[in-house]
């Protein structure tokens, strides 16, 4: 960033090419190269791909079926995105084992997956590990993605949060230049800005599917039968003017201490709920502290004068998107 002299930058693909760097180095032991080019990698590009086909077949089933069968290659690349994603985790797979073997001292988390499975009849199958590596760097990478672009552009909208922030920061140790987690793990205003970033703009906005139980369930006195699909939409209920006065204000101050009731705490599930929620919460919300507190002590935000009015409304592809796919800022060192 101090390289590019302030000149504009579509934050929205460099946020998703640091958590995807991080996500790689976390779960395969290596990054995938998405910080060393302005080009996103072919797996980043077939992400949104699959994102497109999967929100035209939910939304337009009957349709879509007819559109996959037009013998057309573009059409057939489109819709073939999701089989390429899960082919690169069976090649990231084989690749990994050919080079570590099943056994080593190796702390990423491909490695305890396959350690276990050595010890463990009930672990998961080579091609099971093959395709959770592809759902984890998919979880892992839009969503801590999108919630950063959200929140970097209403510090940009917001320069008075920012400054508020930094008062905070400023004085915070480092260690070789760089801000560690435990000097941000209780920064209370820090905490409070994440809280309302997530709330304001969940990165799944509609929520996850689940499947009533054998037997059905009772969910707040009314009997739901068993296979009966259930969701709780998250956007409507982080938006609720019951528990969230002036819901569309972004207002980190109703997380601060004194502020917050115990429903607004229930309320508050961008990584969903329940003991099937997001795995990924903690390594979400230490990308997340680590990133804003080292760019906003680092760096004055603004938005490029290019942006559109319209272009970070939201759209909802099952992830939430800005409408005009892009968020442009300037970042000028201090």
């Amino acid at each position: 960033m101090e390289r590019q002299g302030g000149e504009a930058l579509d934050m929205k693909h460099w946020f998703k090419m640091y958590t995807l760097d991080n996500a790689g180095k976390a779960f395969l032991g290596a990054t995938f190269g998405g910080l060393d080019s302005d080009e996103s990698p072919r797996y980043v590009k077939d992400f949104d791909l699959f994102l497109l086909a999967w929100a035209f077949k939910s939304t337009f089933p009957i349709p879509a079926w007819f559109v996959q069968k037009i013998p057309h290659p573009k059409i057939k690349f489109v819709f073939d995105a999701e089989a390429r994603i899960y082919q690169y985790g069976i090649d990231r797979f084989n690749e990994y084992i050919e080079k570590y073997g099943r056994v080593s001292q190796r702390r990423d988390l491909l490695t305890k997956m396959i350690g276990r499975k050595e010890n463990d009849p009930d672990a998961l199958a080579d091609s099971d590990i093959a395709v959770e590596i592809s759902n984890l760097c998919f979880a892992a990478t839009d969503t801590t993605g999108t919630a950063l672009v959200y929140l970097f552009w209403e510090l940009a909208r917001n320069p008075h949060l920012a400054e508020r922030l930094r008062s905070e920061l400023v004085d915070l140790p480092l260690v070789d230049g760089v801000i560690q987690h435990q000097s941000v793990s209780n920064v209370q205003f820090l905490e409070a800005l994440i809280m309302e970033g997530l709330r304001a703009y969940p990165p799944l906005p509609s929520g996850l599917l689940r499947e009533a139980p054998v037997g059905g369930c009772a969910i707040d006195g009314i009997y739901v039968p068993q296979g009966t699909i259930a969701s709780t939409h998250t956007w409507t209920t982080h938006h609720s003017p019951e528990y969230f006065p002036h819901p569309d204000k972004f207002d980190p101050s109703r997380w601060l201490e004194g502020n917050v009731c115990e429903g607004m705490k229930k309320l508050w599930m961008p990584f969903s709920k329940g003991p099937r929620n997001c795995m990924g919460r903690t390594m979400g919300l230490f990308e997340m502290k680590i990133l804003i507190a080292t760019l906003v002590r680092r760096f004055h935000i603004s938005i490029d004068n290019t942006m559109r009015d319209d272009a970070m409304d939201i759209t909802d592809h099952f992830l939430l998107i800005p409408k005009g796919d892009k968020c442009l800022l300037r970042f000028t060192p201090i």
